[in-house]
């Protein structure tokens, strides 16, 4: 897997205060967020899940391209995070 590009999953949904998955507003709502990707704290908890636009390339050689999607949640003493709440940027 060869990372290209990445892509945070802020404000679709996972731990949006006022959009969350499944919170109702009584009906269609729209609304927008804009956000300089520099001035993103990475270890806020809002920006903590992230997906990987990457080149992907099997063992027989076949490639593509695909997403990789990941987040950690809870403890992992190895990467820093003792609590489960905080990123572990290296």
């Amino acid at each position: 897997m060869e990372p290209r590009r990445p892509f945070l999953m802020k404000g679709l949904g996972y731990s949006h205060p006022d959009h969350a998955f499944g919170t109702w507003h009584g009906g269609l709502v729209v609304s927008h967020e804009t956000w300089h990707l520099a001035d993103l704290d990475p270890t806020d908890r809002t920006t903590l899940h992230t997906q990987l636009l990457s080149t992907l390339r099997t063992s027989y050689g076949r490639t593509g391209v695909g997403l990789f999607e990941h987040a950690v949640v809870g403890r992992h003493d190895p990467s820093g995070m003792p609590d489960g709440t905080g990123a572990a940027v290296r």
